[in-house]
């Protein structure tokens, strides 16, 4: 009897060694995987899934360093410069209107690498021409505070761009101050009637409604 008993009790301590053992290994594998993970460092643009990396979202290819047009925005939002976008195969049509520091781009100089922007919306109210000058240079938005009145070709770039091309921006069907004067006459400045693009000599200071017109602050870039 007791034969049997030391043999019952033999085959029990057994079992629990051979039981403790494997629960430990399948521990010690359990940890090291995640320890394997935490010390897993993925490439620019990619983070860790499942002990994986895997691209972040707008970013693709071997190193995710390929971006998706598709998130153009996202980009500019995170600080990439417009012309980095440009170089990594971003249609320029594609920029153009997106937002970037506080402004819709409209123009793109890849010559001197410019960029110009103009502010999200007009003045208030309508402004006579000191008045616009006043306002543009006085304009802050964000800590940016180097606004100014746009000149006629900056002016026609907005339209064509932005109104006509883009609809974005929220402009209106009506004149807007150009910084210009008219060569002919020093009390007239230029003015662009966005409907239909004419150009035309404006009373700067008169006080009459026909002398109170939009107002849009631009600011340059430089990249």
């Amino acid at each position: 009897m007791k034969k049997y008993t030391y043999l019952l009790i033999g085959i029990l301590a057994i079992s629990f060694l051979f039981f403790s053992c494997s629960g430990s290994s399948s521990e010690d594998e359990t940890t090291e995987e995640i320890d394997t993970c935490s010390l897993l460092v993925c490439e620019e643009n990619a983070s860790v899934v499942d002990c994986d990396c895997l691209c972040d979202d707008g970013y693709f290819g071997v190193d995710c360093k390929d971006l998706d047009v598709a998130f153009t925005q996202k980009y500019l939002n995170d600080g990439v410069s417009p012309f980095d976008l440009l170089d990594a195969n971003i249609p320029i049509d594609s920029v153009y209107g997106k937002l970037y520091q506080d402004g819709i781009i409209f123009k793109l100089n890849t010559v001197t690498k410019t960029i110009k922007v103009t502010a999200k919306t007009d003045s208030p109210e309508t402004l006579n021409w000191p008045e616009a000058i006043d306002y543009c240079s006085t304009y802050e938005v964000n800590d940016f505070t180097d606004w100014y009145l746009p000149d006629l070709q900056e002016l026609g770039e907005i339209r064509t761009k932005l109104y006509a091309e883009l609809k974005v921006g929220d402009f209106s069907d009506d004149f807007y101050w150009s910084s210009e004067t008219q060569d002919s006459d020093p009390n007239n400045a230029m003015a662009v009637f966005f409907l239909n693009g004419n150009v035309g000599p404006i009373e700067k200071a008169r006080v009459n409604p026909v002398s109170y017109n939009h107002v849009r602050p631009v600011r340059s870039i430089e990249d």
